[in-house]
């Protein structure tokens, strides 16, 4: 029999869990979090004992930062650790009863201290957990998990990656509204979900320390380690009390191997749209920004799917409105120019939804959004008029700008 692979290396490694792990309770500490993680990228679904693995100690002790001459018994300890007291709890549904499920993934460690790998026996019940066998499955790359610290970054990180993976295998498959794309890269929780995902129904009980202990540490840290994900966060309030958390998810970069053919697509028709012109004709993007291909590939693939259900419902001159108001009060700085225009035209879509629903219940008779006086100045504000000389030159640029373009390799 062939001589059993050992996890040498975590570069280009990534995890996939099912979702129900990705949702569940992990009550492990950050280091068994990352030995866990470890030990499933040395799962080989081809190898005739599936179950164990084979990991390099010397992997170990640099992912986890082990140094001195008794890296062993540390070693043994943590193993030891995810061995006996690590579990994941989740909730399923079972011909319409619900069934609350623990498991606990290790039942065997090995550490022999003169070979220079550890052995770790996953329990039965959650292999099938780990080994692909449908589509249900989150991945991320495990060098995100190993650089975090946190007790609550990872399990918040591994959701945001649940909803982030949904949203670009649906977006592929284009069997989702844009609405409904629009949704994974913002999902909502309500605290009680969170406080369970984080395993903290018992800690925090003061909202100025869950805030800072379990979403904004976690979240500068996920921020400043991920390779793919920025998050942003506002609190949903009923009345004075924080009753659930809004994110918003955005992409860090374009991941050259993933989508490099398509990339080429995206970017052309971001580049070449109605909305970007837009953008430039009030001084949202500079013509140079279309050169920044992560910049115009997110907006593409973000923004203007918005853009279209808004103009859809409300009108593109509305949507010119919109944009020309933004054009004169956008802030100084703002942090993920993607992010700010998706959360401006997800605010203005919700006024307008309200205030139609106001009128409704009012009985107006003029129910034209248009005229209603509750909505932003610039609303009756006249569009800015071009002249034909400032049309040219502005579409001069743009033409050279493209050719230049075009000319790079």
């Amino acid at each position: 029999m062939a001589e059993k692979r050992v996890l040498k290396d975590v570069e280009g490694k990534l995890i996939k869990e099912d979702n129900k792990l990705i949702t569940a309770t992990a009550n492990m500490s950050p280091l068994s979090q990352k030995l866990f993680e470890i030990a499933v990228a040395a799962i080989d679904p081809n190898s005739e004992d599936v179950n164990t693995v084979r990991i390099d100690k010397e992997l170990i002790f640099k992912s986890l930062e082990l140094e001195g001459v008794n890296r062993n018994n540390r070693l043994t300890s943590m193993l030891s650790n995810l061995s006996d007291d690590a579990s994941f709890v989740y909730t399923e549904i079972d011909h319409g009863a619900r069934v609350d499920v623990k498991i606990k993934p290790v039942y065997q460690i090995k550490n022999n201290y003169r070979k220079p790998y550890s052995e770790v026996s996953f329990a039965p019940e959650i292999m099938p957990l780990l080994v692909e066998l449908h589509n249900k499955f989150t991945k991320y790359p495990l060098s995100d998990i190993l650089k975090m610290k946190g007790k609550y970054s990872i399990p918040l990180y591994r959701w945001f990656m649940l909803g982030f993976n949904q949203y670009e295998y649906y977006s592929k498959l284009k069997e989702r509204t844009r609405e409904q794309l629009s949704e994974y890269l913002t999902p909502r929780i309500d605290i009680i979900e969170l406080r369970k995902l984080t395993g903290t129904e018992d800690k925090y009980k003061d909202w100025r320390n869950f805030k800072k202990y379990v979403i904004e540490i976690p979240i500068a840290e996920i921020n400043k380690y991920s390779e793919r994900l920025s998050v942003e966060w506002s609190p949903i309030r009923a009345g004075r009390k924080v009753v659930g958390i809004q994110f918003d998810i955005s992409k860090k970069y374009v991941d050259e191997v993933e989508e490099n053919i398509d990339s080429e697509k995206l970017y052309s028709d971001s580049a070449n749209s109605k909305y970007t012109l837009l953008l430039i004709t009030n001084q949202l993007l500079s013509p140079i920004d279309i050169s920044n291909r992560d910049l115009i590939i997110g907006i593409g693939e973000t923004l203007y799917p918005r853009y279209d259900n808004f103009a859809d419902k409300y009108g593109f001159k509305q949507l010119e409105k919109h944009i020309q108001y933004l054009g004169k009060n956008k802030p100084k700085k703002v942090s993920s120019l993607e992010l700010y225009l998706s959360k401006a035209i997800d605010n203005y879509v919700a006024k307008l939804e309200s205030d139609s629903k106001d009128v409704d219940r009012s009985k107006k008779t003029n129910s034209s959004v248009k005229n209603r006086e509750s909505l932003p100045d610039w609303e009756n504000e006249k569009p800015k008029k071009y002249n034909s000389e400032e049309k040219n030159k502005l579409n001069a640029d743009i033409d050279r700008l493209f050719r230049e373009l075009g000319s790079v390799d």
